[in-house]
């Protein structure tokens, strides 16, 4: 959470807010060196206000996109003929998931998220990436050739979700 802060103060340039907000202050002291002390109070913490709300802001639009689904980096055929899968994604660690964890695979197609396979969370590596074992509809083999050839389009609209059994 303190790295997800620290990298939205940068992305959102915080250290030249930070500058903005000094010389606003060093400024309302040089204007005003009679003035009372709540002008010399006041407009330096509306800046440091306006930088946290900034910063705050970002790293939620942030937090709520990387939580949603992880990221998919690459997939390899199964190097393992005990693995009952079509294909093995590695994915970026995610808080959701641990070894085990059934998961239901998501093509995203414009708007549309089509189910075209389900999975499972196989292992965790040292680097605390995530192998994920895929199986697919039968119906959606194309989607393996290019998932396996690693396109970034197709890594890009694929997401994991978190799969219990139930009856509708």
């Amino acid at each position: 959470m303190i790295k997800d802060i620290y990298d939205s103060f940068m992305k959102v340039q915080g250290w030249v807010l930070a500058i903005i907000g000094i010389a606003v202050s060093a400024f309302t002291i040089y204007l005003a060196p009679n003035a009372t002390i709540q002008v010399r109070i006041i407009l330096p913490l509306i800046c440091i206000f306006i930088i946290v709300i900034i910063v705050l802001v970002n790293t939620l639009f942030t937090l709520k996109t990387k939580y949603y689904s992880p990221k998919v980096c690459r997939c390899i055929e199964p190097y393992n003929r005990q693995i009952p899968a079509d294909s093995i994604l590695l994915i970026e660690n995610f808080m959701l998931f641990t070894t085990g964890t059934r998961l239901l695979v998501f093509y995203k197609d414009d708007d549309f998220e089509k189910v075209i396979g389900q999975g499972v969370v196989i292992t965790q590596q040292s680097d605390a990436k995530m192998q994920v074992g895929i199986s697919l509809i039968e119906d959606e083999k194309s989607i393996i050739t290019d998932l396996i050839k690693n396109k970034r389009e197709t890594l890009s609209k694929i997401i994991l979700k978190p799969f219990a059994e139930g009856r509708i």
